[in-house]
Parts: C-alpha cells; sequence; structure tokens
C-alpha cells in the first residue's frame, strides 16, 4: 500500500462528461494541477474496487483507461440521469 497517501494530490471534484451519440458518457477526469493520481498498483486495484461497487445497479461501464495522472471511463447510466452518475463520481473520489 501507498505510503504517500496524505500527501498525493486528489483528483478533481470535477471533470468533463461528453455525451455520444450512442447515449453513453466519456467521463475525463485528472489529478490537481496533472499531478498523479496513482503512486502505485494498490492505488489502480482500490479505484477499481471502488468503481465496481459504486456501479451496481447505477450504471453500465463499457470501458475504461487509468493513466496516473488521469482517469476515462465511458459509461451509460442506467437511469439515465449525469446527476446521479456525477454523484457517484464524487462517492469514488472521496474513497480513492
Amino acid at each position: 500500500m501507498s505510503t504517500a497517501l496524505s500527501t498525493r494530490p486528489i483528483m478533481e471534484a470535477t471533470g468533463t462528461f461528453f455525451l455520444l451519440p450512442s447515449g453513453a458518457y466519456h467521463f475525463v477526469t485528472r489529478g490537481i494541477n496533472r499531478q498523479d493520481i496513482f503512486c502505485d498498483q494498490d492505488d489502480y486495484q482500490r479505484f477499481l474496487g471502488n468503481l465496481d461497487r459504486v456501479k451496481i445497479d447505477r450504471f453500465e461501464l463499457y470501458g475504461y483507461c487509468l493513466m496516473s495522472n488521469h482517469v476515462h471511463l465511458l459509461i451509460h447510466d442506467i437511469n439515465a440521469e449525469k446527476t446521479l452518475v456525477f454523484k457517484d463520481y464524487k462517492i469514488l473520489n472521496k474513497n480513492l
């Protein structure tokens, strides 16, 4: 587990949603000042575990790309309410 958890930057509380013609959202967020948000493999695994826990019955995850300083998610909101997806993201960010 990373020992830098208290000193590393957190993800921005906001991200950018791109609505695709298919109705899916491409969501992008990054670390503050583009700093790393994942310091080691445990951080990646924790994020994926939180993502799996948050998405249950809320949205379908079509794909993701986790980079050291940013995240891409391709999701379809089951309830068709972007505000719920954003709320879920805030929960996910808080647990990272």
